[in-house]
């Protein structure tokens, strides 16, 4: 059973990553997104707590969406 509080929908897109240290920009390909969210697969550890700055766009040619977490 699913307890999301809102639906997601499958979503591809480029999303450019960086930490709370602005140490590294990263690349990476989103999964999924919702209202609530956008769900990136990465393997790369993180520690709990960690800040991070998300940029992307829901279309192609359209300003970047910025978010954090």
């Amino acid at each position: 059973m699913d307890n999301r509080i809102s639906e997601r929908k499958t979503f591809q897109t480029r999303v450019i990553f960086e930490d709370e240290f602005n140490e590294d920009f990263l690349y990476f390909t989103s999964t999924n997104i919702s209202v609530s969210g956008i769900f990136i697969q990465t393997k790369l550890p993180f520690k709990a707590g960690t800040r991070v700055f998300l940029k992307f766009s829901l279309y192609e040619g359209d300003q970047p969406i910025q978010a954090s977490g």
